[in-house]
């Protein structure tokens, strides 16, 4: 009956001898597993709708009780091959990708996609730090575990201190432990509350350099504190020690 979604790829894995299995958030459908027929044979017209981050449109014949659906045929509508010399870019990419993958909730699956696919749009070496903070507090946002940043998440004090992964948000002077907590500049304890009130509207008119890598790690631990994720590519990141 062929059906045309549009879908970016998350994950691919061989199945069989020649094909393989394309997993995708798609709009309006959610989560999907593709085959991909005679992908992995050299030369295969296929190959490029199907490489993990491209956003594509795909031919299937989609039905409500299947878990798999042949691509009949599609096109690549989006690629971000133009980042693969660039590791750390790429690798943010790849992150969030493995984390829209690995999560385990369909009801915020078309606000995902739509927001993978804008940060992906719009992410430059100039401001990978701004868009992937911004992914990541979106994020946390669906997912219901969005960081408590008007005051002390313990007792409401306003003197604001650190960030407390267990409970949830700022702790104050009052409550800061040094065995619990680390230290934070204010600097950053603005950035992490700014990250988690801006809107799409506004956060493109942030400075830029404003944000750095110490601030997209921030919101990744609150992230794995808070929803148990095992992330590869995170794991890969963190070995390379980028500061």
């Amino acid at each position: 009956m062929n059906d045309v979604i549009q879908a970016i790829v998350l994950k691919t894995s061989e199945y069989k001898e020649n094909d393989l299995l394309v997993y995708v958030l798609a709009k309006q459908y959610g989560k999907l597993t593709l085959i991909c027929k005679g992908a992995r044979k050299m030369g295969s017209k296929l190959n490029a709708i199907v490489q993990v981050s491209n956003c594509s449109e795909f031919i299937i014949d989609y039905a409500f009780h299947k878990s798999m659906f042949m691509i009949k045929s599609g096109k690549v509508i989006e690629t971000y091959k133009k980042f693969s010399n660039d590791l750390e870019l790429s690798l943010m990419m790849q992150l969030m990708v493995e984390i829209v993958y690995k999560l385990e909730v369909d009801e915020w699956n078309d606000e995902l996609y739509e927001l993978l696919l804008t940060v992906f749009q719009k992410i430059t070496k100039e401001n990978q730090y701004l868009l992937g903070c911004y992914f990541m507090a979106q994020l946390l946002s669906y997912l219901g575990i969005k960081p408590y940043v008007d005051s002390c998440v313990k007792c409401k004090n306003v003197k604001i201190k650190s960030i407390s992964m267990i409970h949830g948000g700022f702790i104050c002077t009052r409550c800061f432990n040094e065995s619990e907590y680390r230290n934070l500049t204010i600097n950053q304890l603005r950035k992490f509350r700014f990250i988690n009130k801006v809107t799409w509207k506004n956060v493109l008119s942030l400075a830029s350099e404003w944000y750095d890598m110490e601030d997209f790690k921030l919101l990744i631990e609150f992230l794995i504190h808070n929803y148990h994720l095992s992330l590869n590519t995170w794991d890969f990141l963190l070995s390379l020690n980028i500061d």
